[in-house]
Parts: C-alpha cells; sequence; structure tokens
C-alpha cells in the first residue's frame, strides 16, 4: 500500500472518529436528509436521466428531440413529457384519469420494477445459491491451465470475466451487509426527495410514520416514540399524484416551500445533520444551507459546520475532507464530505453514538428531562434570562388583548406589564405582572399546565404565541414558580410549581389582587447590578419598544423604575397598509433617515426613542420585538439594502399566504408574501422621494444641471441608486431601463474623458470612476466587447506584467497585437516564449502603441482616432453591453414614474421600456 493510500485512510479514520466525537457531544440522534444516490446504490433505480428515457420510450416520443428542445434541462424535459404521455395515452384513460397522473404512473412502474428486482436478488444472498455460484466462479479459476502462451491472452480475458462477476456478487454482499448495518440506526427524523419506499418498506420496515408532500410535513410529526418520522417532501410512489418530477411542480414547490423550510430549518437548528446521497453540489442541499447561514450568526455558522455532513460515492479511492461549498447568496460554509466506496464503516460508526432507545411503558406525565430534551435545545442558541423575559412578556401581552379584544383603546392602557427584579432572603427573583384576562382554575389546568396546548392557536386578536411551551421556559433560570391568576367573575387561583412534574394549589391570602396574571420565579443566578439600566440591559429590554397604548416597565430593587419608551410618535412613520388591501394588517415604515430632524430640539426621551428606532432589519410584530429576514427574491432593488425598523400587526391569521413566519423559539421572523410586498413598495418610495428631491434641486441650481454632477448627487442620496441600478447618460438625460436586454455602453475611467465619450455616444452609457483588473480587461477582449482601452492599461498589463497572473491571457495578448500590426512576432510561443518575448520587445509594442493609437486610445475595430479623445496618462476604458445588469423591477418603476410626473421632471429622465 503507497504513501499517498495510507495517508487517505487515515484522514478517513480521523474525519469519522471526529464525526463520532461530535454526535455523543451533543447527545441527540441526527436528521438524516437522504438523496437519490442512496435509491441508486441498493434498488439500482435509473438516475433522472435515465429515467426520463425510459419514460420516453413508453410515451413514444425520442428523448434526444426533447433535450434539444429544452437545452438538457430535466425538469422542463419532464415537463414536455407530462404531454407526450396524455396526449398518446389510450382515450379511454385520457377520459379518465387527470393528466398528470400518466407520466407520474410511469414512475411508480419503474421504481416497482427496481423494488421487486432488489427483493428477489436479496433472497439470494440468504440461501446455499449465492454460495454455490461463488464456488462455481472459483472452480472456473482453478481449471484455468495458464501453461501455453498461446492460451495467455485467452486466459487473461477469462481471468477478467470471472473477476468482473464475482466483484458483482461480492459488491452486492458488501451493500446487503451495509443495509443490516444501516438498519440498526434510530436517527431522529428523515427527510428525504426519493419517490421510492426504499427507507420505510425495506431499510427502516414497519419503524416510519410517513408524511407525504408538503401537506405531509404540516401535519406535524409522530406522537409515537417507536416511530421515525419520514418526511418525502417530493412525494411518492404510493401517492403517484404528489411526485415532484416537471418544472411547473417545482416552481411551485418552491413558491409554496415557506413552511415546510422553516420545519426543516427548525430541525437543522437543533439537531445533528447528515446528508447521504447527495453530492456536494446537489441544489437541495445548496438551497437549504443558503437560506440557513442567510441568517446565522458567524459563531452559529461555526458550531452548525460541526454538526453537518455529507456522504457521496467514490468509485476509486475514499476519502473525507472538509469541503468549501460556495452557496447561492455568494457565502460560503465549510462541511465535512465522505467520498465513500463502501458505506458499511460509516454507518457503523454512527451506530456507535445513537442506540435505539428501550420500549417504556407508556404514562401521561412529562419526564424530567423535557427541559433538557425539548427546551434547552430549542434555545440554546440564546441568552437564556433573555429568552424568558420575552416568553413571559409575550404571554402578558397577548393575555391583554384578549381581555381588551372587543374594546376601542384610544387614550387609555392597553397593557400594564410590570417586570420586577428583587432579592428575598439573599435569593433573586424575577417577577412578571400583567392587567390581562388572567385565568381560572379549568383554564390554568387545560392550557397553562398542559405543554403542547395553547388557547391562541385559532385566535384572531394578533396574538404571538402559539405553541404551548414558553411557560417551560422558566426552567431554564430556575426550580421553583409562584403563579398568581384571577379572571373577572372567578376566584384567585394560585400554584407553586417545584418542578416540572410538582404543581401544588397555594392557599395564602391576596385579598387586594387584582385581574391579570403574576409569575414569580426564584432564580438559578444573583442579578446584583449597579442600577436598574443594567438589569434592563441584561434583560434584554434594552432595545424594546412598545406601543403608545402600553405601559412596560422595568423595577429593580423596588426602587428604581425604567419605562420602555413608546412608539409615540406616528410622524416618524409612514403607513403602508393601503398598498395591502387588507383591514386586518397594519405596516409602518420608519422614516426618520429620509426626514430632516433637528436632533437640538428633541427631548432626552425623544432621542432614546430614535436610536431605537434606527436600527435596520428588525421588527415590532404584535408588540414583540425580533429580528427579521425579509424575502427580497421578487424586489431586486433590495439587495443588500437594510429595512428601516418595521411595525407590523396582523389582527388576523394570513394561514393562506404565510406572510409572517416565526421559528418556534420565536427568536427569529420571515416576512414574505403581501406583506413583504407592501413593504418593499414602501422602502422603494422612501429612497424614490430622495431621488425625485435631487432632480427638483437640479432643475433650480444651475451647477447640478450637469449631467455627471446629478449622477453623483444621486448616487449619495439613495442606496439603492448606488448599488443596485444602473444609472445611464444620454444626450443631458438620465435614462434608466426596465428591461433587461437594451443596448448600452459602459465607461469606466477619469470623469473628464468620460464627459468627451457621452457627449459623442449614440446610446446611453453607464459610467463609473473605477480601475479594472486585468481578468475582467481579458474578457472583454475574448468576448468581443471592448470598445477601446487606454495606454495605461496597455503599460500595466502588457509591458510591466510577468505573466498572465498579472497580465492579460495569451489569446488577448495575440488580439491587441494583431490590431498593432505585430501578431507576426508573438504568435507561434507558447505562454512562457510569449512573456519573455514581450520582456524583450517592450519598447516594439509601445511604439506600435503610439503609432496606431497617438491620443492614447487603442480602438477595437474601429478607425484609429474616430472619436478625439486624449487619455494620457488615464486610466480608461470603454465596452458594449446588450444587457442591462441591474434593470428596475416592474413595482420599483412604477413608482418613480408615478414620482417623475407628479415633480413634472420627466425632462430630466428617460425610462426604456419596451
Amino acid at each position: 500500500m503507497n504513501t499517498t493510500v495510507k495517508a487517505a485512510e487515515g484522514v478517513l479514520k480521523e474525519k469519522l472518529n471526529e464525526m463520532k466525537e461530535a454526535l455523543n457531544g451533543e447527545e441527540k440522534r441526527p436528521i438524516f436528509f437522504i438523496g437519490s444516490g442512496l435509491s441508486r446504490r441498493y434498488l439500482k433505480t435509473p438516475d433522472w436521466k435515465g429515467m426520463l428515457k425510459e419514460i420516453s420510450e413508453k410515451a413514444a416520443c425520442k428523448y434526444e428531440d426533447l433535450e434539444k428542445l429544452c437545452d438538457g434541462g430535466y425538469e422542463e424535459i419532464a415537463q414536455e413529457l407530462e404531454y407526450y404521455c396524455f396526449r398518446n395515452a389510450e382515450l379511454k384513460d385520457s377520459e379518465e384519469i387527470n393528466h398528470r397522473e400518466i407520466l407520474r404512473g410511469y414512475i411508480a412502474e419503474i421504481i416497482k420494477k427496481c423494488k421487486d428486482e432488489y427483493n428477489k436478488s436479496n433472497k439470494l444472498y440468504n440461501n446455499k445459491e449465492f454460495n454455490t455460484k461463488i464456488n462455481e466462479l472459483l472452480g472456473q479459476i482453478q481449471d484455468i491451465e495458464g501453461e501455453s502462451v498461446e492460451n495467455l491472452q485467452h486466459d487473461i480475458e477469462k481471468y477478467e470475466d470471472i473477476s468482473k462477476r464475482v466483484h458483482k456478487y461480492s459488491d452486492s454482499l458488501i451493500q446487503m451487509l451495509e443495509v443490516q448495518e444501516l438498519k440498526k440506526i434510530r436517527p431522529r427524523a428523515i427527510i428525504t426527495t426519493n419517490y421510492d419506499t426504499l427507507l420505510e418498506d425495506i431499510i427502516f420496515e414497519g419503524q416510519c410514520k410517513s408524511h407525504i408532500g408538503q401537506d405531509g410535513f404540516s401535519a406535524g410529526s409522530s406522537e409515537s416514540e417507536d416511530k421515525i418520522d419520514l418526511y418525502k417532501i417530493h412525494g411518492c410512489v404510493k401517492e403517484p399524484k404528489t411526485i415532484i418530477i416537471t418544472k411547473e411542480d417545482y416552481d411551485n414547490f418552491f413558491q409554496k416551500g415557506k413552511y415546510l423550510y422553516s420545519k426543516i430549518f427548525t430541525l437543522f437548528w437543533e439537531y445533528p445533520v447528515i446528508f447521504i446521497g447527495y453530492s456536494i453540489s446537489d441544489r437541495n442541499i445548496k438551497d437549504i444551507l443558503t437560506v440557513m447561514v442567510e441568517i446565522m450568526t458567524e459563531e452559529e455558522r461555526k458550531k452548525f459546520e460541526k454538526n453537518v455532513w455529507v456522504v457521496d460515492y467514490a468509485q476509486n479511492e475514499e476519502s473525507a475532507v472538509v469541503k468549501e461549498i460556495e452557496l447561492f447568496n455568494g457565502k460560503k460554509i465549510n462541511v465535512t464530505c465522505f467520498s465513500l466506496k463502501y458505506y458499511y464503516q460509516f454507518y457503523k460508526t454512527i451506530n456507535e453514538t445513537v442506540r435505539k432507545p428501550e420500549r417504556e411503558e407508556l404514562k401521561f406525565t412529562i419526564s424530567e428531562e423535557a427541559i433538557e430534551l425539548l427546551i434547552e435545545p430549542l434555545y440554546q442558541r440564546q441568552d437564556k434570562l433573555k429568552v424568558v423575559v420575552r416568553e413571559l412578556l409575550q404571554n402578558a401581552l397577548d393575555a391583554c388583548k384578549k381581555k381588551n379584544k372587543n374594546k376601542e383603546i384610544h387614550n387609555g392602557v392597553g397593557a400594564e406589564i410590570k417586570i420586577r427584579v428583587f432579592e428575598e432572603d439573599g435569593v433573586g427573583y424575577l417577577e412578571v405582572e400583567d392587567n390581562g384576562i388572567g385565568m381560572d382554575e379549568s383554564e390554568l389546568k387545560d392550557n397553562f399546565l398542559k405543554v403542547g396546548k395553547t388557547s391562541k392557536m385559532d385566535s384572531c386578536d394578533g396574538l404571538v404565541g402559539k405553541y404551548g411551551i414558553g411557560i417551560l421556559s422558566i426552567f431554564l433560570i430556575g426550580k421553583y414558580a409562584k403563579v398568581l391568576t384571577k379572571k373577572a367573575g372567578s376566584e384567585l387561583v394560585s400554584i407553586d410549581i417545584f418542578d416540572i412534574n410538582q404543581v401544588v394549589r397555594s392557599h395564602e391570602e391576596h385579598q387586594d389582587f387584582h385581574i391579570g396574571t403574576k409569575i414569580k420565579v426564584k432564580l438559578n443566578c444573583s442579578l446584583e447590578k449597579e442600577d436598574v439600566m443594567d438589569v434592563v440591559e441584561t434583560l434584554g429590554l434594552d432595545s424594546y419598544v412598545t406601543k403608545p397604548q402600553n405601559s412596560i416597565s422595568v423595577i429593580y430593587r423596588n426602587k428604581d423604575e425604567y419605562a420602555v419608551p413608546q412608539v409615540n410618535k406616528p410622524e416618524w412613520f409612514l403607513d403602508v397598509s393601503e398598498k395591502l388591501e387588507n383591514e386586518n394588517i397594519n405596516i409602518q415604515l420608519c422614516q426618520l433617515e429620509y426626514r430632516n430632524i433637528e436632533e437640538a430640539k428633541l427631548g432626552e426621551d425623544e432621542k432614546h426613542l430614535k436610536n431605537l428606532l434606527e436600527r435596520k432589519n428588525v421588527i415590532l410584530y404584535n408588540d414583540m420585538i425580533s429580528p427579521v429576514k425579509f424575502d427580497i427574491s421578487n424586489y431586486p432593488q433590495l439587495r443588500d439594502v437594510p429595512i428601516p425598523f418595521t411595525v407590523l400587526d396582523v389582527r388576523r391569521e394570513i394561514k393562506e399566504d404565510d406572510d409572517v413566519v416565526t421559528n418556534l423559539s420565536r427568536s427569529a421572523l420571515q416576512v414574505s408574501g403581501k406583506a413583504m410586498s407592501a413593504i418593499a413598495r414602501g422602502v422603494y418610495q422612501l429612497e424614490i422621494d430622495r431621488i425625485t428631491q435631487v432632480f427638483s434641486e437640479s432643475q433650480e441650481i444651475q451647477e447640478a444641471r450637469d449631467i455627471f454632477v446629478l449622477l453623483k448627487n444621486l448616487r449619495n442620496s439613495s442606496v439603492i441608486m448606488n448599488s443596485n441600478v444602473d444609472i445611464m447618460l444620454h444626450r443631458n438625460k438620465i435614462v434608466f431601463s426596465k428591461e433587461k436586454n437594451y443596448s448600452h455602453y459602459k465607461v469606466f475611467g477619469e470623469e473628464k474623458i468620460a464627459r468627451e465619450f457621452v457627449e459623442v455616444s449614440s446610446e446611453p452609457v453607464v459610467y463609473k470612476d473605477f480601475i479594472i483588473n486585468n481578468t475582467y480587461v481579458s474578457n472583454l477582449i475574448r468576448d468581443g466587447i471592448l470598445i477601446c482601452i487606454s495606454y495605461r492599461y496597455i503599460r500595466d498589463y502588457i509591458l510591466n506584467a510577468s505573466n498572465q497572473h498579472n497580465g492579460l491571457r495569451k489569446q488577448e495578448l495575440l488580439s491587441i497585437f494583431e490590431i498593432l500590426g505585430i501578431k507576426n512576432r508573438f504568435e507561434n510561443t507558447n505562454i512562457t516564449q510569449l512573456w519573455n518575448e514581450i520582456k524583450i520587445q517592450r519598447q516594439v509594442i509601445a511604439d506600435a502603441f503610439h503609432e496606431k493609437a497617438p491620443n492614447g486610445i487603442l480602438w477595437m475595430g474601429a478607425k484609429n482616432g474616430e472619436i478625439d479623445i486624449q487619455a494620457g496618462e488615464a486610466y480608461f476604458i470603454v465596452f458594449k453591453q446588450s444587457q442591462v445588469n441591474q434593470y428596475l423591477d416592474s413595482d420599483f418603476c412604477e413608482i418613480l414614474k408615478k414620482s417623475l410626473n407628479q415633480k413634472n421632471i420627466y425632462n430630466m429622465v428617460d425610462i426604456y421600456e419596451n
């Protein structure tokens, strides 16, 4: 065995041990995410292309024709096949079944055939016939005499034939042993994109509860500990209509997949993840990891990287390496990837860490480990004290909303919540008291003390709590709590909670207790602080704000008090609710940075509120502050644009669109759909107000009418204009394009030279004062779009360069030399010789350039001196593009046109619309 192979085996063993230690450290069963590679390995199912080709034969069409028609896209080919399958079906069939069913029925037939073959062959390995076959082959080897030179070639061919047949049987036997080892593993859950029933009918037979399709995913997990939740997100052959195969299927899948992805993310946050049967470049992996990494902190990402592994098939040498995956958002993540020919040792390593639980007697109690197994993982990435405060505050606010749901509250107090931190007999306490609806004894028993049961799920009151587990969070910071609660018309209820299984009634007298709830938690830790502001920060309320009708205060040692700032400045907000045409949703955007507010005229409280409201990507959702991820996929002008502080009130459930999705621990929120549309249009309006103001001022100020001055002012006035819109200059006008296809020039260089070019250009110009690197210049020449280039670039990337790493590439150099008329000196050389020759011929190249370009600019394919521009020592380059990189989306264009019309400044702007 050579040194390289030994080293690879050593690394593989090391990475398996690292995985084993990580799984032992987490003490949690992993999530399996299983792809088509596993089915191809054991069931011998065809790959995507193979399956489509087989269906093409059944549908009486040529796969090669479909491949050309669809440019090789499998989803598009499947879409066409769906039509062919239906068109060529027998008339009686096409009249009785839906057009989707025929294609998916073929898929089910193909997979069933593979499964039947597997069952047939698998039985073979468990009887004498298998061993008999191997013995026969070994006997054939002994019969080869190998004495005659003339027979040597024939003998070799016979050896090879027998070897292949033995190898086939041995591989099959090894795979059978792999399946036996895989059967021993007890994953926390399995997510798969496969249609077949390998997992539920063969590997984990009788152990799975299947959830088919997106609806199946939203149905929830198994109630029995004896079942493994199997989520078949792309459908199943048992229900062929659920199979996702065509482009239309995938488009619908990704459009409606917000809940599914949020559920997957919840599992991935809390458990180790093992991808099996996927390539590292598979889009299912990259799509999920992209969205997850987008909302992770750097610390969270590093921790996640240690708990995710990818297993793919290796045809020859096995290896294990940490690979850097480039995600769809440009970010990167490091993942341990195993490339394995045989999976037995990998499965065995997992089995050494993950054991199948013994059956226990069922009982209707909550185990002592519920906090460790459920609540601790749920909030493990968050500060525990802040979690408890947030959960109790959320419950208090919801209780107040339920009390006042039928009342119109304008000037009065909607919620009065007091959060107290104090000591008694040297022990610290946290107390949260509200004036909400309160509970009677039956509600306390049926809702408050029943984990997973909530009275809020179907509420139409804009409540935040939904899952009925928030009260368990108190055990993150203490082992004892007292609860006092009273509902109108009912007696006071008082209980002591000593641990998760010990709750007793208390008979203390509290004659003056008002309607509402008070929860007092005995803390595990001390909260000795200098003053109330230190306490506020420790509780996570230093960045909190509340509605004008609410009063939330923090009281320390029963004397120092801090009032949470009220959002009582409606003039600081832009109301975008009308854009939704939904009376049950209210959305407001903070517009502080878009308004001229004199800081000196603000009081201290107003300054404090202003600082809190100037935060970006933060939302006050139904009275709770949360970081938020805005889905800007349909709004390209918002790329990398921080969204202002947002107030979002949803007074009724909006399940139909899932506009607002919060994760189980309520640590983050995602906004999409109609709510996102309203927010996007609001941000567009605020930015466009700035833009139109720039245009208005340019009409009044002579200097600002200069098109280059106007360009600078536009970029300085708006984040969107500076980063996400191509601003073009043409005939003393600013030009935008709503269309992707729009011919224009791009000019990079000094403004003085750019002005001269813009004056004579027949098409719009995008101007930037950047210097382009050597690779970019080479690409422009290669693509045949370079118009002209200044001597400064020639000097840097040819005359002063030493090789293609800091200069131009060979073919692009030869293109330049051809224009200069000196190509014959260099073309019959390799790259090393070429650069050596350039060093020798520097003066020849420089002289040729100055002869062809006396003004310092070389025109590519144009007559020398066609445009009289003096470049001198400046960097200057012009190239032509047929497509606009950053064109206006429909919403931005619509609002911009409307604002330009209102300000009557269309004479300075053109918007290209095909």
